[in-house]
């Protein structure tokens, strides 16, 4: 079939609007098809998201075992710290938030035990500005001020009581803090 006819414009005209129909036809069947899958069908995605290999995902995985099952404390830490330089930068959405939580926590931990509140402030004061409102980051963040300088901490709880009073896990850690510290 040909397209481009020179002496007939309006039949060359006619030829390109007939094929952008055909095209148009074509991709709004497809939107169709995908948005009835995506209404009907909504487990599917995750079903691909499982089949489907992924470096990133093998990798985060396989720092994920391997620090699990470290014989050492520094191999453990070391590669503590690789995973969380790997989860840096995801949201609070994303699948593996709860292993970059648990890596967060192990990391301030084993600085608090080693003696480092420097890098555990760090690390804690991190994880408390990307994620406002992750509590837990928060309460670690609190429990590393404590140790640096309880003014300070104390402060920031009050602060994080009169914005969030209603939570209770706020309500509750705001009283025992209290009571710890008297």
């Amino acid at each position: 079939m040909r397209i481009f006819f020179k002496n007939k414009p309006k039949k060359t005209v006619l030829n390109i609007l007939y094929i952008l129909g055909i095209i148009s036809i074509l991709i709004n069947i497809l939107a169709l098809f995908t948005f009835i899958l995506w209404r009907d069908y909504p487990n599917i995605v995750s079903k691909i998201d499982r089949v489907t290999p992924v470096y990133y995902v093998y990798k985060i995985k396989g720092l994920e075992f391997i620090s699990n099952n470290s014989p050492f404390d520094k191999l453990t830490y070391f590669f503590k710290s690789q995973l969380y330089e790997e989860l840096k930068e995801i949201s609070i959405l994303h699948k593996y938030y709860d292993v970059r939580q648990k890596t967060a926590i192990y990391l301030i931990d084993y600085n608090i035990k080693s003696k480092n509140l420097k890098k555990a402030l760090k690390i804690a004061k991190d994880w408390e500005t990307q994620y406002p409102y992750d509590f837990s980051g928060k309460f670690k963040y609190i429990e590393v001020l404590h140790l640096v300088d309880t003014n300070q901490s104390l402060q920031y709880y009050k602060n994080l009581y009169s914005k969030y009073s209603d939570i209770e896990e706020v309500k509750d850690g705001y009283k025992r803090y209290l009571e710890s510290i008297e």
